[in-house]
């Protein structure tokens, strides 16, 4: 599972940077900075694996309880599509049996053990960089205070404390020189990048197995430079003087320090890069692909967006038959619904009233998970064993009363309610202007809880932000018609807006309370 995750999060970074890269292309056509569009970029692939596998929302009209609408929960990942998901391409293994190789707990010690040397690292960093400062001599140069090294600079060094350090060789050129070096080095302690670059080595610290992330890294170094380059340039310095600065102190350059987050020497080739920059007058005909090229960078989020996480929330475990076959029988969820649970091979599957089967995998002792839906179901077991007692669902972050275990006698009773139900064809009285009441309310934000079950209102009102922008859509209700009741005993309700119309199906409980919904787009019997 570890292996999906950490293959979509790559996936996703990958996409991410092709991205930022078209509209770093975009940015430069328009000699705008840079630097934001691979910090964002950064920012972006570590938020987006993390929120995605976890984050859902069970809305109103797909059901609040584990009956009709439990598939149509709605969850981020859900809203992926399942071709560019990582789960779809391989299959989700069970729990490694006792003396088998454990994949996932090799992979996050790997990472555990590449982040803390990764962090050592740059720990021991900057602790070698506060060794050598105590060697450097402290000096004004251009009108700032630098420290002189033997051969590190120019650069601006320390991760939390920045300082700007020049080689020695620098106090004995050109005056012109310095006072260049000195304002490339005090422009980027003016815009910040020392902080923003710190900040995204922290990220690599998060994911440094991510390789993308590492190229963003790269090229947010580079954009830094580039960016900064543009900010000396307009404070009204000399192209030409400028650039051979560049050269002469690329030429110099020594080396690198560990520690060092910004520095005015580079490689060759980002040398060679930034001085055709600062010389090229950008195309007409790259001026005219910015839009397509701002467009394609939007087309590649999307695509981004699109891919699947897997299911980080639930890891399947695998049961003894013996305890799954004391989990099957029948639980009241209210006076006229009984889940009826069932040993299904190495799972369970479950029903409401003989209707609506969910299947139900293993992810603890006691604890079940419906995949591609937002529902778990938790076994209450006495403490010496034996048969479970009652079940406790659990859907769109709210919690269900116990379910007590009950008998066929309870299953036949149900069943005999909803043919009675449906043999009549009466809605529930006052029915129609619960949901009247509710729909209007929901366009300005609002609900009359009072109309709802406690627990499925609490679902609804968690809902109702996912839920309006939708409603919104099909603009103000015209009329609410009753159309009958279906073999399941739901009341179905045909809602007219001002640009559509969807049909309502509404399950009421005893006293006449809404306690789970659907909405389609056509009603079924």
């Amino acid at each position: 599972m570890m292996l999906a995750w950490m293959t979509y999060t790559v996936t996703v970074s990958a996409l991410l940077s092709l991205a930022a890269h078209g509209a770093e292309q975009v940015a430069q056509s328009r000699r705008a900075a840079a630097r934001w569009i691979w910090a964002l970029t950064m920012a972006v692939s570590l938020a987006l694996p993390a929120a995605m596998p976890s984050l859902s929302i069970a809305l109103p009209h797909a059901g609040g309880r584990a009956g009709a609408g439990a598939a149509d929960s709605i969850a981020l990942r859900q809203l992926a599509s399942p071709v560019l998901t990582p789960a779809a391409w391989a299959p989700r293994p069970l729990a490694p049996a006792a003396g088998r190789f454990d994949l996932d707990r090799a992979l996050r010690l790997g990472w555990m053990a590449l982040s803390a040397g990764l962090l050592a690292a740059l720990a021991g960093g900057a602790l070698y960089l506060e060794r050598c400062r105590r060697c450097w001599s402290e000096r004004t140069l251009a009108g700032a205070t630098v420290y002189v090294s033997d051969n590190v600079g120019p650069a601006v060094v320390g991760l939390l404390r920045h300082r700007i350090v020049v080689p020695a060789w620098l106090p004995g050129a050109p005056a012109q020189q310095q006072r260049l070096v000195i304002a490339h080095e005090q422009s980027h302690l003016a815009a910040a990048d020392p902080q923003l670059l710190t900040l995204a080595l922290l990220a690599l610290v998060a994911m440094p197995w991510n390789l993308p992330l590492w190229w963003q890294w790269r090229r947010l170094r580079l954009a830094v430079e580039v960016d900064c380059d543009a900010r000396v340039l307009a404070a009204g310095h000399d192209l030409r003087s400028y650039g051979a600065a560049l050269i002469d102190v690329g030429a110099r350059h020594a080396g690198g320090l560990v520690g060092s987050v910004a520095a005015m020497a580079a490689s060759r080739s980002a040398l060679e890069h930034r001085i055709g920059l600062m010389v090229r007058v950008p195309a007409r005909w790259k001026r005219r692909a910015a839009p397509l090229l701002a467009a394609l960078s939007l087309c590649m989020v999307a695509v981004a967006a699109q891919v699947g996480p897997p299911d980080l929330a639930h890891q399947a475990v695998a049961l003894p038959a013996a305890v799954l076959q004391s989990y099957a029988g029948y639980y009241q969820l209210d006076e006229n619904r009984v889940m009826i649970v069932a040993q299904a091979g190495e799972n369970l599957s479950a029903s409401i009233n003989m209707v609506h089967r969910m299947k139900l995998v293993a992810e603890s002792g006691n604890g079940f998970f419906m995949p591609g839906g937002d529902l778990q179901v938790s076994f209450v077991r006495p403490p010496n064993g034996g048969a479970a007692t009652g079940l406790v669902l659990r859907q769109g972050g709210i919690t269900y009363p116990t379910a007590a275990r009950t008998g066929a006698a309870a299953v036949e009773a149900a069943d005999a309610f909803m043919a009675e139900r449906y043999a009549s064809q009466n809605a529930v009285p006052g029915g129609e202007q619960i949901l009247r009441r509710n729909l209007e309310l929901s366009m300005h934000g609002q609900l009359q809880l009072n109309d709802f079950s406690p627990e499925f209102g609490a679902v609804t009102q968690r809902a109702l932000p996912l839920m309006q922008p939708r409603l919104q859509q099909y603009g103000a209700v015209r009329s609410v018609r009753f159309v009958g009741v279906n073999r399941v005993g739901w009341d179905m309700y045909l809602v007219q807006y001002e640009h559509g119309e969807l049909a309502w199906h509404l399950w009421f409980d005893a006293s006449g309370k809404v306690s789970d919904a659907v909405a389609l787009n056509e009603y079924h019997r």
